[in-house]
């Protein structure tokens, strides 16, 4: 058995291997209400200054990030970005139609 089997071997059981829970109850919950307006309103405004930031970087920048993209994807990025559209528009509905 080499080192990095026997690693892996060891990793696998320390992670894998069955506890016990280790949990606390009491009678009385304790609930933390939080101003999820204000919280809400602000996530809002950093996602548009973000968009924002990255609509007004130059163009240098972003073709200085895409020479050093670990993602080359053959044959056209047309399928790639309708996945990330649909992708997006999965998480907007969870998030419109998701609890609260």
């Amino acid at each position: 058995m080499t080192p990095v089997t026997s690693f892996r071997t060891a990793f696998a059981a320390a992670f894998f291997a069955p506890v016990a829970a280790e949990a606390h109850a009491s009678d009385q919950a304790f609930v933390l209400l939080l101003p999820t307006g204000v919280y809400t309103a602000v996530g809002v405004l950093v996602v548009a200054a973000t968009v924002l930031l990255i609509a007004r970087s130059p163009d240098r920048l972003a073709r200085a990030w895409a020479a050093y993209a670990p993602l080359q994807v053959p044959g056209g990025q047309l399928w790639l970005s309708g996945l990330s559209a649909a992708v997006l528009a999965v998480l907007l509905l969870s998030g419109v139609l998701g609890s609260r």
